[in-house]
């Protein structure tokens, strides 16, 4: 599989190189479809530079948490509501946020219309001035970008992290000059529909089953995965996971460099090596960092930094700096992922609400050596529940149900006989059911849902909030 080729995309606008030129988007009718965080900040991007943006959402400004007040003083028109249509009769481009599905009725317009339709990554990118480096992948996304961000700052260059992991490219994007450094998080949605994104370095951490609430199949999540990489070329740089089957084949006839990162199989990029953190290249090895010595616990981590050392060196700069290596052993880890809250009654309780899939759910389990209760529950994501079995099997004292997945969850786990309770979509009594369990088997709480939030959260952010300040109010002890 060739990663240089640059895959087909329907209704796509061609641009020129000097696509921020205000120019180009002076008094370009733009309709921008869902008004979350990256549809709040494309639309004021395009403002800026001229732009008549018109945005959309089913949600209403309260539900969205929208500052409506600072669009419209930019000039965006806005509608708002289930009850509010915007007509695309007269609108040249749209954008749609990553939540939004290509079933979603404006998208299906906007591609009967013929409409160039661009992702917010797209749009954003084409603002840098900066050179990029993009990670995706089913897991680690947010961890590897967060270490990587730190990496480069401790060598002393200008940095935004953004994407993904929180805050959008469009917010980002013109604030980092082209002697700094631009580090994205990419979800599968947002490569649907981008043309002309080019980093300078890209990685696939990890691949399994997930969103299978959008995509057909699990190669049509792939393959939008895949075009993290369709417009590199030489002098680029491709990471991948050593050793990984469903990625077997690609970058092997990719004219820029390939980096691998993973264990023994890796020849060129970073290994975990016995108890050390290595740098293999042309047949060497150099041992960089002690394992024991890595802020962040657990092999999952330890991988996800080593992709973060590929990604380092293929924007061309030294990760086995001294200010790097240390930096390894100092940076720390983000909110709702394996975030540790304290300890009540002798028990433990860990948020990791970022885990919104079945997969980030068995990498949480399998880092613990002590058991716990587990809270799951939510918007499912397809299959791979029942999958889980042997992993609860050895790490589960107790399960506490939540949200929209409990009977489906309820049945995929039944057979593994650790106790099941439900507590409907009640994270309060879901919190205090779990500890009641947990100090009657000696085991922590683990707040990994293993699902999305949408069911009953703003997203798996808000829903994290809101689980640590039960835990912090001590409600579970009450």
């Amino acid at each position: 599989m060739n990663i240089g080729d640059s895959t087909r995309v329907e209704n796509l606008l061609t641009v020129d190189a000097k696509s921020n030129d205000p120019v180009l988007w002076d008094k370009k009718r733009v309709a921008v479809i869902g008004m979350a965080r990256s549809g709040f900040a494309v639309a004021r991007l395009l403002a800026r530079h001229g732009a008549r943006v018109t945005g959309s959402d089913v949600r209403d400004a309260g539900e969205i948490g929208l500052d409506v007040g600072r669009l419209e003083q930019d000039g965006v028109l806005l509608f708002l509501g289930p009850e509010q249509t915007m007509n695309l009769s007269e609108i040249e481009l749209v954008v749609v946020s990553p939540g939004i599905p290509p079933s979603a009725p404006l998208y299906e317009e906007a591609r009967e219309r013929g409409l160039p339709i661009f992702s917010e990554l797209e749009v954003a990118s084409r603002f840098a001035a900066a050179p990029m480096a993009a990670v995706t992948g089913t897991n680690g996304k947010s961890t590897t970008v967060t270490v990587l961000g730190a990496l480069i700052e401790a060598l002393g260059h200008e940095v935004a992290v953004a994407g993904n992991v929180g805050r959008a490219l469009s917010e980002a994007v013109e604030s980092v000059p082209k002697s700094g450094f631009l580090v994205v998080e990419v979800s599968s949605f947002q490569l649907e529909a981008v043309s002309s994104f080019h980093p300078r370095t890209a990685a696939i951490l990890n691949l399994a089953p997930d969103h299978m609430d959008r995509y057909p199949s699990f190669k049509d999540y792939v393959d939008a995965k895949l075009r993290i990489f369709s417009r590199q070329r030489s002098g680029d740089t491709a990471v991948l996971p050593a050793g990984d089957e469903r990625l077997a084949g690609v970058g092997s006839d990719f004219s820029g460099r390939v980096l691998h990162f993973g264990g023994d199989s890796v020849t060129e990029g970073f290994a975990l090596a016995g108890g050390n953190l290595v740098k293999r290249q042309s047949g060497g090895e150099t041992s960089l960092v002690s394992r024991e010595t890595l802020s962040l616990p657990g092999t999952h981590n330890h991988l996800n930094m080593a992709a973060a050392l590929c990604l380092l060196e293929g924007l061309g700069l030294d990760a086995t700096d001294p200010r790097v290596l240390k930096t390894l052993t100092t940076v720390r880890g983000l909110p709702h992922r394996m975030e540790m809250l304290g300890v009540h009654d002798g028990v433990a309780f860990y948020n990791d609400s970022k885990a919104t899939n079945p997969d980030s759910l068995r990498v949480a389990l399998e880092s613990f050596s002590k058991p716990v209760v587990l809270i799951a529950g939510g918007r499912a994501k397809g299959g791979g529940y029942r999958e889980l079995g042997p992993v609860i099997e050895r790490r589960v004292k107790g399960i506490v149900l939540l949200g929209e997945a409990e009977p489906m969850l309820e049945e995929a786990w039944s057979g593994t006989g650790v106790p099941l309770v439900r507590a409907g979509a009640d994270l309060e009594n879901a919190v205090k059911l779990a500890f009641e369990l947990a100090r009657k088997s000696g085991a922590g709480v683990l707040f990994s849902p293993g699902c999305a939030s949408f069911d009953m959260f703003r997203d798996y952010e808000d829903r994290g909030d809101r689980f640590r300040a039960l835990v912090h109010r001590g409600v579970a002890t009450r």
